[in-house]
């Protein structure tokens, strides 16, 4: 258990500054696909793909519905994998979380993932055609996230297992 003063960062900060360099060695490889090309937006819809997946079936096996109860809309794998022609999720290895606070962290990389696609979505007349782009771009959900992550943070108390599940969920692209 953490013991935090009233003066910490909130948890999205605390948690964007422990995973920066995982976070930005994500990028780097998103940034190198050429979206400018239908092959670029195939290959990169599927690198994507490969990450979310092992995210999302980690999470569903940990049961994160049970606590987090906006999960079951929130799902995007099936739809990446339509639109990329990636494997079926059976075939994709899942990300274990082993303790509540670790399934947090992993849901602050899926979550802020569609931040991007805000960005991407936009980059390319390819990209702008991408199902899984644009219906993640749409999404509003981001700040409602954030007040269930400062809701789990003041409740569980567990940053170091929260940075451990958003690492491993970064890793997960690789």
């Amino acid at each position: 258990m953490d013991s935090r003063n009233p003066l910490e960062a909130p948890i999205r900060f605390f948690l964007a500054e422990q995973t920066r360099a995982l976070h930005d060695v994500l990028d780097a490889r998103a940034t190198a696909f050429d979206l400018s090309t239908q092959d670029g937006l195939k290959a990169f819809l599927t690198f994507l793909h490969r990450g979310i997946a092992a995210i999302e079936a980690g999470l569903e096996q940990f049961r994160i519905g049970d606590v987090f109860s906006d999960w079951h809309s929130r799902k995007r794998a099936d739809i990446l994998a339509a639109e990329a022609g990636a494997l079926s999720d059976k075939a994709t290895p899942l990300l274990q979380f082993r303790s509540e606070p670790e399934a947090w962290g992993g849901l602050y990389v899926l979550e802020g993932s569609r931040l991007g696609a805000r960005v991407l979505l936009n980059s390319s007349p390819f990209s702008k055609n991408s199902q899984f782009l644009a219906s993640s771009a749409a999404s509003s959900y981001w700040p409602e996230f954030l007040r269930y992550l400062d809701e789990a943070d003041d409740r569980l108390k567990n940053r170091g297992d929260m940075v451990e599940g958003a690492k491993r969920s970064f890793l997960a692209f690789s």
